[in-house]
């Protein structure tokens, strides 16, 4: 999972920040669907410019709270 967010977020191989870290071992720890990480990613780029954990951490935090899991359900609340 990591390999594909380093290049979801274009990161290299750079080690993650420790609040990027906190991020993703969250995500992971809640088994978030990759596919639903790169959707929150590009919704991120689309209204905030620019990559930003915090905001895609919002996106998935209401998706989760609202038992949304795959992208398919996440297009369907757009």
């Amino acid at each position: 999972m990591e390999y594909k967010l380093r290049k979801l977020f274009g990161i290299g191989d750079r080690e993650f920040t420790k609040n990027e870290r906190s991020f993703i071992e969250k995500w992971i720890e809640l088994k978030t669907d990759y596919d639903l990480l790169s959707k929150a990613y590009d919704i991120t780029i689309e209204k905030a410019g620019k990559p930003s954990y915090a905001y895609m951490a919002k996106i998935l935090d209401n998706w989760h709270s609202g038992g949304i899991k795959t992208v398919e359900e996440a297009e369907k609340l757009e």
